[in-house]
């Protein structure tokens, strides 16, 4: 503590030129003030080594230190967990599969034919109409991102409610999600470019999963189909 205390005395003996000098009073005080705060200051951090605590001007994504000298892990955008719709978005869009495009999925070619974009409560995700010779399918994703497949068509399939339900093939599945959502498409679309549908999502034991769209006409589209990788072609 030696600096401080020669800090003290330099201040009292400032104080008794400031005295005598009654018009500098004011800015003498000022000045004495200032720098006795700015050397505590520099002894106390100097005492305790720069440790202790969390630093607000550390970036995030690392680790400040504690007292103890433990880590602790500052939180990244790296660490949010994607939302329903972000998962699936960044599964299923790329910037090549876009109408007109190809790619290969579950060992066969296909070709886009268009893009669906959904969107729900603020929240937006796409969807790709494929074709394969004179086969059709979608490019979808899952409640995990995972990408989907669905190139099985059920022509006479109603719309499911419940919770658990009875598939067109006579399985049992368990609905994933289900809500209303808005959508918009672009290059050769199956009969309207933009609406409205309720949709719902199954995933059955087997992992076989379904998807059923219901429009404002009351007509239902219904397709059944696994998770699969798709890569450009």
């Amino acid at each position: 503590m030696g600096i401080v205390t020669r800090t003290l005395q330099g201040s009292a003996a400032g104080v008794g030129f400031l005295c005598a000098n009654p018009s500098r009073v004011s800015l003498g005080l000022i000045i004495g003030v200032v720098v006795l705060v700015v050397v505590i200051g520099f002894v106390v951090r100097a005492t305790r080594g720069g440790g202790g605590g969390y630093d607000p001007l550390a970036p995030t994504g690392t680790a400040a230190s504690t007292s103890s000298g433990a880590s602790l892990a500052m939180p990244s955008a790296l660490d949010v967990k994607p939302t329903k719709a972000e998962a699936k978005q960044a599964a299923a869009a790329s910037g090549t599969r876009q109408p007109g495009s190809s790619i290969t999925a579950s060992g066969r070619t296909w070709r886009v034919l268009a893009v669906y974009t959904y969107e729900e409560d603020g929240e937006r995700w796409e969807e790709r109409r494929l074709r394969s010779g004179s086969e059709e399918a979608w490019l979808s994703s899952d409640d995990h991102g995972s990408l989907v497949l669905f190139d099985t068509p059920w022509p006479n399939a109603s719309f499911p409610t419940q919770q658990t339900a009875t598939m067109p093939d006579g399985s049992v599945a368990n609905r994933i999600e289900t809500g209303v959502a808005t959508f918009d498409a672009v290059g050769e679309h199956d009969g309207w470019a933009n609406g409205r549908v309720s949709y719902a999502t199954y995933r059955s034991d087997g992992g076989t999963q379904w998807s059923f769209e219901l429009d404002d006409d009351g007509e239902v589209d219904a397709w059944s189909g696994t998770t699969t990788t798709a890569v450009d072609a």
